[in-house]
Parts: C-alpha cells; structure tokens; sequence
C-alpha cells in the first residue's frame, strides 16, 4: 500500500462538487423564500405578537435580530419566530411591544414580520447561487476567464527624450511600427532605462482594437 500525491484533478473536482451543492442549497432555500413571499403578500394574513427578545451584535458583520411569539395553528396555539431585520426597525421594537406578523395561507408554523419583506433577501439568495455555480465551473476547468488578447509587432526607436521628475529621470520612448493591417504606426512609452538610442530595435504590444497604443519590450537576442 503506497501514499502519494493526491491527483489535482480529483482535488479541484472535489472542490467543484462542493460548490454545487452548496449553490443547490442556497438555491432551494432562495426559490422556497420566494414562494412564500408571494403567498404572504397575495394570500396571505397578518396576526398580532409579542416582541420577546432583541440582540444585536457588532463589528465587521453587524446584525439585528428580533424573537417574537405570533398565534399559530398548534397544539400550543402558538409559535416563535426570528428575523434578521433593519437596524431602523429594531430601534423602533422593544420587548413586550406588540407586532405584526405576517404569514402565508398555508403556513401553520412559521411567518415573517410584517414590516420585514423578504424579496430581497430571497433574490441575494438567488444571486448568490448562482454565483456559487460560476465559481464550480471556474474549478472544475470549464470556465475560463481570459484577459484581453495582445498582438506583437517588430518595432524600431526613433526618439528618446529624458524627463524629469523631481530627482528622478526617466526616458519616453518614442517607436514606429507596422500594426497586423498593414498600417503604420507610432507609439510612446516611458521607462527608467537609460540604454535605449535611436535606431534600436524592440516589440510593440498592443491590443488589436486599439493598434496606435502600444507597450515597448526589448527583442530577445
């Protein structure tokens, strides 16, 4: 029985798998809050509660938080509930206060505060998925993100002009060269390289869009 190397493929395929399912989880949990948004708002009812806790915690992740107990279709005729909410209305509840909860025509057991919409939170959610999905296909090796494409060009010096900057020097380059079309064209660039002279050969990088811009490179011996 031999210890290797595990294969890197099988390791970022790992990975991948692991972003899919928790992209289909935050998905399923996305669509299901959406679901229940619409039956609160176009079925829905509003019954009175009573605030029974409120927190909030501090630093890089602030966050408000709200306990309430709301009438239920229960045994106990009752059920408690918790929403992240606004920090506007937790500074508004105080506990013992009475609040309006919100629930679907179906919903036995669960609700919402009703000056605590969740469509947004349910499109984040949604949002974020999806992005959890992107980022699976970046590690399994089927999305790529590409920067921009350059072309190179031979290319001559037929200026250089020293500039000052305070105690510092530096030389713009000026150099000429023919573009993938056939036209010519001339180019600055500024270096602290002093060896540059007219008449040196070099490389022009430019972007294909855009050919009178370009870049100075030395040519490989």
């Amino acid at each position: 029985m031999s210890f290797g190397k595990s294969d890197p493929s099988r390791r970022m395929n790992g990975v991948a798998w692991l972003l899919v399912m928790a992209g289909a989880i935050v998905l399923a949990d996305g669509f299901s809050l959406a679901v229940k948004e619409e039956a609160r708002g176009s079925y829905g009812r509003v019954v009175t509660g009573v605030v029974t806790k409120r927190y909030s915690t501090e630093g890089v992740w602030p966050a408000w938080v709200v306990d309430y107990r709301f009438p239920c279709r229960t045994a106990q005729g009752w059920c408690s509930g918790r929403d992240l909410v606004s920090q506007e209305l937790w500074e508004k509840l105080r506990i013992g206060a009475p609040v309006r909860v919100r629930q679907g025509d179906r919903e036995l057991t669960t609700g919402r505060l009703e000056d605590n919409p969740q469509g947004v939170t349910a499109v984040i959610k949604t949002a974020f998925a999806c992005a959890l999905f992107a980022l699976a296909c970046v590690a399994a090796g089927r999305l790529k993100f590409r920067g921009p494409d350059y072309t190179q060009a031979p290319a001559v010096v037929t200026a250089v002009r020293p500039v000052a900057y305070g105690h510092e020097t530096r030389w713009k380059i000026h150099f000429a060269y023919f573009d993938a079309t056939g036209n010519a064209q001339e180019s600055i660039d500024e270096v602290n390289d002093p060896s540059w002279k007219v008449n040196d050969d070099c490389v022009a990088i430019y972007r294909p869009q855009a050919p009178d811009l370009a870049t100075l490179q030395a040519r490989q011996a």
